[in-house]
């Protein structure tokens, strides 16, 4: 199936573009083709995935990448352990755990507030993990939630590695549309304001999002990243930067009329 697939790989944008203004629902999955994967023959495939900041010379600042191994389950959030917060660190799924605050009905996770601790860490749980809408010191100047600013950032440096990283993903909402209720948080490591003009955020697919000039992050700030900031429609959480586009994938990835 090898070259069957390269075909559908190069030509999947006209093949998509063809079912485009078709009055008919429909839905296209891939299934695995191998078979020494006994546990998932001719499942549909999905749950590999990575995000990666760049800067504005296309240089990766920090990446996750994670894949069906990963314990992400319906309506839980994945973090990075408090005590794990560098760039090296968040690369291990050893130092990621499965969020435990509910943020909003049914999902778990801490979106702008305090990571807790992976259980085999020694450090003192936190006094606060915070929750929907506790972005904290993160500012983008702008309460629309489009990052977008009159605020010029002269104060701000341009983060390099090290300096800014994943630390909060949800990728799988329950009872709420991901495509309404996904989002990723970003974490400031730094002392210094910084400003991620220039910055985008993609994967190794199709998925490019670039950061809306003057996306400001205040020092030892956090970033929510989210696909609506229709708190109504969310979750609850309060998004900084839209990005309608930005999808992340699921264990199974399904593609609809309606996506």
């Amino acid at each position: 199936m090898a070259e069957e697939q390269e075909k559908l790989s190069n030509n999947f944008q006209a093949f998509i573009s063809a079912f485009d203004g078709v009055d008919v629902d429909w839905q296209i999955a891939v299934t695995t083709t191998d078979t020494y994967r006994t546990d998932t023959p001719g499942a549909f495939k999905g749950g590999d995935d990575e995000l990666v900041l760049v800067n504005a010379e296309g240089r990766t600042v920090d990446a996750v990448r994670w894949n069906r191994e990963w314990a992400f389950d319906e309506g839980v959030a994945m973090q990075l352990a408090l005590d794990k917060f560098s760039t090296t660190s968040n690369t291990s799924i050893l130092n990621w755990c499965a969020a435990r605050t509910e943020y909003t009905t049914d999902n778990l996770g801490s979106p702008g507030g305090e990571n807790h601790l992976c259980a085999n860490s020694d450090l003192p749980p936190p006094t606060d993990t915070g929750g929907a809408g506790d972005t904290g010191t993160t500012d983008t100047g702008d309460s629309s939630g489009t990052g977008e600013s009159t605020d010029d950032g002269a104060d701000a440096i341009v983060p390099g590695v090290g300096d800014i990283i994943f630390t909060e993903i949800m990728i799988d909402t329950k009872g709420i549309e991901d495509a309404v209720g996904e989002w990723i948080e970003l974490t400031n490591l730094t002392n210094d304001r910084l400003n991620l003009t220039g910055f985008a955020i993609q994967d190794d697919g199709r998925n490019y999002f670039p950061l809306p000039e003057n996306t400001l992050v205040e020092p030892s700030g956090r970033l929510l990243i989210g696909r609506s900031a229709d708190e109504s429609l969310n979750g609850g959480v309060v998004v900084d930067v839209v990005s309608e586009n930005l999808a992340l994938a699921n264990k199974v990835f399904v593609l609809r009329s309606d996506q």
